[in-house]
């Protein structure tokens, strides 16, 4: 889901949060797919070999993913004002990405659970780029969480003279979810 604003304002970035939170509520109800039933077969099969018990995974899967856009405005926006509107929700109000076209500033929220266990959100001052920079982190977003039948496209190796892949400043959060990914439970 991706919410385009015309102007940055404080009201429309309430209501964008708001968007995302009511987004996040929506559990989708996921079958394993056939790379989980593969998996869980290697996994048994491996338990076997080493002679342990398998008792099974818990599989965590993506909720929807979110976007939003702010084309003009924004100038007066930094990170720790950005964090002050909402600093306790993080993980369930704020878009996976945000980006202010005019100022060049991208956010990506990172929920891999990488960094001691929780969240973090990352600011990136692309400036010109920005737009590069948004459309590669939808691509990675969108690339999380689709099956494919071809192979993926990779735009970040393109870009890699043009971006830094280092954030700005980066606002660690407290996640109350598990991150993806696999549990697995031997015995």
């Amino acid at each position: 889901m991706i919410e385009c604003k015309s102007r940055w304002s404080r009201e429309n970035f309430e209501d964008v949060l708001e968007k995302c939170r009511a987004v996040d509520a929506i559990v989708p109800m996921k079958e394993p797919t056939l790379e989980d039933a593969v998996v869980c077969l290697q996994e048994q099969v491996a338990a076997l070999a080493h002679g342990t018990d398998y008792s099974g995974a818990l599989l965590v899967k993506h909720q929807i993913g979110t976007a939003a856009m702010f084309l003009t405005g924004g100038q007066g926006v930094t990170p720790k004002k950005l964090i002050e509107i909402c600093p306790e929700t993080i993980e369930f109000d704020w878009p996976d990405l945000l980006i202010f076209v005019e100022t060049g500033l991208l956010v990506v929220k990172d929920k891999s659970g990488q960094h001691r266990g929780g969240g973090r959100l990352e600011f990136y001052k692309y400036q010109d780029n920005a737009l590069l920079g948004f459309s590669i982190a939808l691509l990675r977003l969108i690339q999380e969480r689709v099956t494919y039948a071809d192979a993926p496209f990779f735009m970040e190796p393109y870009a890699f003279q043009i971006l830094d892949p280092k954030p700005a400043y980066a606002k660690a959060f407290k996640m109350r979810r598990l991150s993806v990914g696999r549990r697995i439970f031997m015995g």
